[in-house]
C-alpha cells in the first residue's frame, strides 16, 4: 500500500574468531571483530516498490573510531 511506512534497528557484535561472521550481511563493511548499529527508514512509494534510507554505525573492536556509512535504496519486490 503506497505510503506506507517502516523503520528497524540492528546491532551486531561479532568476535574475531567468528567464523560465520563472514556470512552476516553484505551492508556491514566490517565482516568480523566489530560492532555496530544499523538503522532504516523505508516509505512505500508505489504497490511492491519503497524507498529506504538507511545509516551504519560500526567499530572495530581495537579501534576507537568508528566508520559511518549513509545509503539510499529503490527496492521493487517481486
Amino acid at each position: 500500500i503506497p505510503g506506507t511506512v517502516r523503520a528497524f534497528y540492528t546491532y551486531q557484535h561479532v568476535e574475531r574468531d567468528a567464523l560465520l561472521g563472514a556470512y552476516n550481511t553484505d551492508d556491514w563493511w566490517f565482516h568480523t571483530w566489530y560492532e555496530g548499529h544499523r538503522f532504516a527508514f523505508a516509505v512505500t512509494v508505489y504497490p511492491r516498490v519503497f524507498v529506504q534510507a538507511t545509516g551504519m554505525i560500526q567499530r572495530r573492536l581495537d579501534r576507537q573510531n568508528h566508520l559511518n556509512r549513509f545509503t539510499l535504496d529503490l527496492v521493487k519486490m517481486f
